[in-house]
């Protein structure tokens, strides 16, 4: 590969593909997880690969951040997407963690079915949606790549 001009456009291209291709794992195995909740290996290697779809992610918020135009129209809309999505990845993780914390603190009765309902509710919000915004968001910075005046690479 000959790196030219339009180097950190590929690369960046690229690296949305591989982003995109976890968020999408990422959802495939929350929802096989919340099928069938067994604990094994699998699992834990699922869980690697949610975690580095979500790093990934985070990564192009700051890809965004230093390289995009905030003048163009398409790059404010850009920039606009992700500051929601900071704000949801928030929202989320603290609805990851209400599920963990209700599912260990209900015990017993007719608690224990409401607990798993919002157990499942609140990983469903949270996991499935931290990781399908990523997708969108994968796509909309790979589409916007070689539109003209978007991005700032000449650093």
């Amino acid at each position: 590969m000959t790196f030219d001009k339009r180097s950190p456009r590929v690369l960046i291209k690229l690296y949305c593909k591989f982003s995109l291709l976890l968020n999408i794992l990422s959802i495939a195995f929350i929802i096989a997880y919340l099928v069938i909740p067994i604990y094994s290996n699998i699992t834990s290697i699922a869980g690697f690969i949610i975690f580095g779809a979500w790093l990934m992610n985070l990564f192009l918020l700051y890809i965004v951040n230093e390289y995009i135009i905030k003048d163009n129209p398409i790059g404010q809309r850009i920039n606009k997407i992700s500051y929601y999505y900071i704000i949801f990845f928030i929202i989320a993780i603290l609805l990851i963690l209400i599920a963990l914390l209700t599912l260990n603190l209900v015990i017993k009765g007719n608690e224990l079915f409401l607990g798993k309902i919002v157990y499942y509710l609140n990983i469903s919000v949270g996991g499935i949606g931290i990781s399908a915004i990523g997708s969108y968001f994968a796509l909309l910075i790979s589409a916007s790549l070689n539109k003209r005046g978007v991005w700032n690479f000449g650093r």
